[in-house]
C-alpha cells in the first residue's frame, strides 16, 4: 500500500462541495486521519492524487440519493476528530 505524503500543518485541509447541478456531495481532503475513515466509510475514493510516488490527498464523489453516505460526510468526527 502506498504511504501518505507528509505535509506541514498549514497546507493541510478538508473541503466539502455541494454541487447542486451535479446532484452531488463531494468531500476532499489532504489529512491522514480523515482519508482514512473516508476509506473505511465511503470506500475507494474517486480520485487519489500522488506527490513523490506518496498519496497526498483524494476526493470522494457521493450522490445526493445515498443518504447514508451523505451524512457520513457531514459529522463532526469525520471532519474534527481528535485533532489537537
Amino acid at each position: 500500500m502506498n504511504t501518505f505524503y507528509k505535509a506541514d500543518i498549514e497546507e493541510q485541509e478538508t473541503q466539502i462541495i455541494i454541487d447542486y447541478k451535479g446532484k452531488n456531495t463531494i468531500i476532499y481532503t489532504t489529512l491522514k486521519s480523515v482519508y482514512d475513515k473516508c476509506v473505511q466509510k465511503l470506500g475507494k475514493p474517486t480520485k487519489t492524487y500522488f506527490t513523490k510516488g506518496k498519496i497526498s490527498g483524494a476526493y470522494w464523489k457521493v450522490p445526493f440519493e445515498d443518504k447514508k453516505k451523505s451524512g457520513y460526510i457531514f459529522s463532526r468526527p469525520t471532519l474534527i476528530g481528535q485533532r489537537k
